[in-house]
């Protein structure tokens, strides 16, 4: 299975599949900021905060409406049941 069929997982949401995890990390984060903050919320950082390499990575995005929002950690994991 290569990387680009991967799925990922994040508590609160429901599976999806990215192309690498930094890009599933930028739609959960996205999807938590529309969910608290309405359709017009964005993502305007993301930081990996610990390594991906065991399939696992805690991220930190700042959500919100700009110029006011908040940092939202969240950890995403490649689903190996998928």
């Amino acid at each position: 299975m290569s990387e680009s069929n991967l799925s990922y997982l994040c508590e609160g949401f429901y599976p999806l599949q990215a192309s690498d995890m930094r890009h599933a990390a930028m739609l959960f984060a996205l999807w938590k900021a529309r969910r608290k903050y309405g359709p017009n919320a964005q993502c305007s950082k993301l930081d990996l905060r610990d390594d991906a390499q065991s399939g696992t990575a805690t991220f930190e995005a700042f959500i919100g409406i700009p110029p006011r929002g908040e940092s939202y950690r969240f950890t995403v994991v490649v689903d190996c049941c998928a």
